[in-house]
């Protein structure tokens, strides 16, 4: 069985985010399947050598949350990798922006959600 590796999988085209323990990139598939319609995705890589061992297990579990996750309001999950020390889960590429992204813009403008706005991303 040969197994495939982030890097023969995807290609990087940029970082799109930087947090304590990883960062968060903007990628594509190097050979798309045909049966995926979306281009881009996220590779969310977390440096495992930089976590305790709970935060580890934490990590893990993490990926293992998203992939059981299935809801139109939720990043969907699409696979994930270990590789030299680092987990990388890839994810749907929200084109929009995600929900952080959304309240700092709400912020900055000193505005709030509507009450429809929020029961619609809940129901």
């Amino acid at each position: 069985m040969v197994e495939i590796s982030y890097d023969d999988e995807f290609e990087e085209l940029r970082c799109i985010g930087r947090g304590n323990f990883g960062a968060a990139f903007l990628v594509k598939h190097r050979n798309p399947p045909t049966d995926i319609d979306e281009t881009y995705f996220i590779a969310k890589k977390i440096v495992l050598g930089q976590l305790s061992r709970k935060e580890q297990q934490q990590a893990l579990l993490e990926a293992q949350l998203l992939k059981d996750l299935n809801h139109v309001n939720i990043v969907s999950y699409r696979c994930s990798f270990v590789d030299k020390d680092v987990l990388i889960i890839i994810m749907e590429f929200c084109e929009m922006g995600d929900l952080a992204y959304h309240v700092k813009k709400k912020r900055c403008k000193e505005e709030n959600f509507s009450e429809t706005e929020i029961m619609n991303w809940f129901v």
